[in-house]
Order: C-alpha cells, then structure tokens, then sequence
C-alpha cells in the first residue's frame, strides 16, 4: 500500500487527578496524532504519546522523526507502508501510532468484526493516605468496579501491609491487585508477597525490576506476578510466557507498538495467558486502538484502561463511555467525529 500524504497535531492533556507511583508523578502529557492518506483515498489516524520518565524516547524525538517523514513525501510520489514502518523502528510510541493508522488502511473490514464487548476496567489508585484510597475503594465499587489496582512501595511495606488488610477486611469481594513498580529488590520482594499471600492478591504487578528477577522471585512465592515495565518487546513476552512461571501479562502497547502488541496477545491466548492491556494516558484516538486489543484477548479480567484524559483540545472528546466498571466497544476503531479533521487543516 502507498502512503501519498501525512498530517500530524500536537496535542496536550492532562489527568483528572494526578497519579503518583514508587517512581513518577504524572499530571499531564504531550503527544501526536498522524493521518495518513493513501493512494485509494482513504485516512488512517494513529497516536504517538511517549509518557515522560517511562518511554525510551520523548516528545521531540518523534517528532522530528514525523517532520522528516513529511519532508521525505513532499519530494516523492509516496512511500510505500513497508518503508514508512523503517523510520520509525526504534521509537516505540511512534511505531504504535504509524502502525495503527496503516493497520485500519490495510485491514478496513476487519474492525467490524468484532461484536458488542463489554470491556471490564479496574480502577486505578495511586499513592495516597489510607483514609482517600479508602474512600477511592469505595466510591469505585460503589460505581461498579470489581476490579481495583492499588499502587505501593513508597511508604514502609508496613504501612501498605496494613492498607491492604484494611481494604480487604472492608471490601472482601472485589479483586485487588498491587503494583510496585520494581521499587522492591528479590530479598525484599519474597518476604513481603509472602505476607501478602492470606490476603488473595489477584496478581502482584512489577515487585522487582526487570523480567529475569521476576521470574527468580515467581519461583518462590505462591501469589501470581505480572511483569509490566519489562515487557517492552515481543521477545520479553515471548520469554515470559514461556517460562512456564506467568499466568498474567501486562502490557502497554504504546510502548511496544500495535502489531507486536497483536502478536503477543494471540501468543498469550494460544498459551492460556491472559494479556491485561494497560494505557499510558492515551487521548481517545490511541484508548480507542486499546480498546480493540483488549477485545481481542481471550479472558474476562478487567483491563487497566479507566483514566479519560481531559484533552486542552475539544474536538478529541470522544472517550467511550464508563458504565458499572466497564465499557461498551463495538469493534470500531475510529468512531471520530467529522471535525476531527479539521485539526489537520
């Protein structure tokens, strides 16, 4: 397929709360969004978003990738899409949002073919005092959500000890999980999820760093664990999955790109794994491309796709609707408004 023409918009957001982890504080973003128009006359959108202090690469990074891929086509007659992917291999962000946008070009009728899913999210909390996740708790499970996904490892692993009781004691139905953040070395890791294991944690997300120290702590404890932050290719997923020790993996397709997120996804439910698809604060052109890898998963586990970003544009403010902890997701990828293209004019 030929690529005659590429549009991109800068867009900020922010978060309607922030969120605080072992490492981050995050409030706010910056990304792209690309349309490409090809030879038959038809769009694809796509979005490029790297999250500061997580992504390998930023903001201007890709962005001078896109203005030279913009230049390039005002001298040729077009880039075919196999070349286009060449220039943006090494970006991961950038890669997710070319391919997604050459994925709807290639492949228009599949979008249609997945039936009305309801998507289960979990709902998010970042570090806060006892008393507001609590609260959070709650409110979250009084809107719905069986799910919850609790960050720790700032505070002493006593005090988050005790949050989780507290949480659990209160709200004995709900499936929690707990992500870390890597925040916590083997030794340390090993003795605080065996504590943790009367309290049936669903999974424990990311309790050390990197998937080699996952896996060596997975071989020693009963509570399940899930790599994140370590799954930023295929091959990371691929070695999970089979190392036999892996029931769940999540992954940020923004940070792996579309197509191998697909791959690793199909590789998952071949193996009975169960891929927990998770957003980087994506805009809703990006959310809506998660919520059909979600659909594609072969699970009912809630996904980590709840925070709508308020966009400073308003022609983006399309995000789907939350209902009872979960979205309605037709199959469609790109139910955008008309004036969506007037951000390119």
């Amino acid at each position: 397929m030929n690529i005659i023409e590429l549009k991109y918009f800068i867009y900020k957001a922010h978060l309607p709360a922030p969120i605080k982890t072992s490492k981050l504080l995050i409030t706010d973003k910056s990304g792209i969004i690309v349309r490409l128009k090809n030879n038959e006359g038809r769009y694809g959108y796509g979005e490029a978003s790297p999250l500061p202090n997580f992504s390998r690469e930023n903001i201007k990074e890709i962005i001078e990738i896109v203005q030279r891929i913009e230049a390039r086509l005002k001298f040729d007659e077009y880039i075919d899409d196999t070349n286009l992917l060449r220039f943006t291999n090494n970006y991961a962000s950038l890669n997710f949002g070319f391919e997604q946008a050459i994925y709807s070009l290639n492949t228009p009728a599949e979008y249609n073919s997945i039936l009305l899913n309801y998507i289960p999210l979990n709902f998010l909390i970042g570090l806060r005092s006892d008393n507001e996740v609590l609260a959070s708790v709650e409110n979250a499970v009084e809107n719905g959500y069986k799910t919850i996904k609790l960050k720790i490892g700032e505070r002493s692993f006593t005090e988050d000890l005790s949050l989780i009781k507290k949480i659990r004691g209160k709200f004995k139905d709900i499936l929690l999980r707990v992500d870390v953040n890597g925040a916590w070395n083997i030794k340390t890791a090993i003795n605080n999820i065996r504590m943790l294991n009367p309290l049936e944690i669903q999974y424990i997300e990311q309790p050390v760093n990197g998937l080699n120290e996952l896996l060596s702590v997975a071989e020693k404890v009963e509570t399940p664990l899930a790599p994140d932050e370590s799954i930023s290719s295929l091959s990371d997923a691929e070695f999970a999955i089979n190392s036999g020790l892996i029931d769940y993996i999540v992954i940020k397709p923004m940070n792996i790109g579309f197509n191998d997120s697909l791959k690793i996804i199909e590789l998952a439910n071949k193996n009975g794994k169960s891929v927990i698809v998770s957003s980087m604060f994506e805009s809703p052109i990006g959310k809506n491309a998660l919520f059909y890898l979600a659909a594609k998963t072969k699970h009912n586990y809630a996904h980590g796709l709840s925070i709508n970003v308020k966009m400073e544009q308003n022609l983006l403010e399309q995000e789907a609707i939350i209902s009872e902890g979960t979205i309605a997701y037709n199959g469609k990828l790109y139910p955008y408004p008309h004036s969506i293209d007037q951000l390119f004019e």
